[in-house]
């Protein structure tokens, strides 16, 4: 540069000097920019070059940490609060800490683990009652209760997907949300789906009356358009003891339709509580 010879020029001494390999003229011209800007070295200024690694030790202890604080943590989310990118985040959630992203499974409410016991044990009082399978004696169970459905509008079930390993058992999730808005509705149900749906009017308690006059009516009325012959002969009756399923006015209601189906009224009538 103090000879004041062009960039050719340089390019062409270099060459004659250390061979047209070594240096490209291209590269001359860089150099000969980064002296006119001031250097003074032909080095590349400190902290140039690729970066280090996001995915290390330290990092990836932060991301376990993050989901198992809370598995439902987004992929945005994680990376933006270890302080990397989604690629490197997404890189140590399926190849270093080896998860996957599940969705939980709905199911109409969450049990306590005495009300799974007590389901259990009816499970098992009915497996010593039918210890053979037989569909003929299992299509003739029809079971029911009153329940109170809530109006309202589910979460996107996207939002409860989580992180989780292949062993990882799924989540689930009630589909029930506290609302202002909510009917009654008496269901009752057999092998082939829903016998009857019935929702109780407004202000109006569920009474051994209504309970007989309008949830069995309907019930009767089902099996005797399914089974014109038999009607409601044979059936096995499964509901609570709550007061109005176990009042004489019901009980006399299905001993009348045992006996004209003839079929012994202790049978039909005997309540069993899921």
């Amino acid at each position: 540069m103090q000879l004041g010879l062009t960039g050719k020029a340089i390019y062409t001494e270099l060459c004659s000097v250390y061979g047209n390999s070594e240096v490209t003229y291209r590269i001359v011209l860089r150099w000969i920019s980064k002296f006119k800007a001031g250097k003074s070295t032909l080095k590349d200024d400190a902290g140039r070059g690729r970066k280090p690694s996001a995915i290390n030790e330290k990092t990836i202890k932060k991301v376990k940490d993050l989901i198992e604080q809370d598995a439902r943590f987004t992929l945005s989310t994680i990376a933006r609060l270890v302080g990397i990118s989604k690629g490197s985040a997404y890189t140590i959630l399926k190849k270093k800490l080896g998860v996957r992203k599940i969705a939980a499974r709905w199911i109409p409410h969450l049990l306590s683990p005495e009300q799974k016991e007590k389901r259990v044990s009816c499970a098992k009082k009915l497996l010593k009652m039918f210890p053979k399978y037989s569909s003929r004696k299992f299509s003739n169970i029809v079971t029911g209760d009153e329940s109170w459905f809530h109006f309202f509008e589910p979460t996107r079930k996207i939002n409860n997907k989580i992180w989780a390993t292949k062993q990882g058992r799924r989540p689930t999730i009630a589909k029930r949300l506290i609302s202002a808005k909510k009917v009654m509705y008496a269901i009752f149900f057999g092998i082939h789906g829903i016998v009857t749906q019935l929702p109780v009017p407004k202000k109006r308690s569920v009474n051994a009356k209504f309970y007989k006059k309008k949830v069995l009516t309907k019930v009767e009325k089902y099996y005797r358009k399914l089974r014109p012959k038999t009607g409601m002969k044979g059936l096995f009756l499964l509901h609570d003891n709550a007061t109005p399923h176990k009042s004489a006015i019901v009980k006399d209601f299905l001993e009348k339709r045992a006996c004209d189906c003839a079929r012994p009224p202790s049978l039909l009538a005997r309540p069993c509580t899921l």
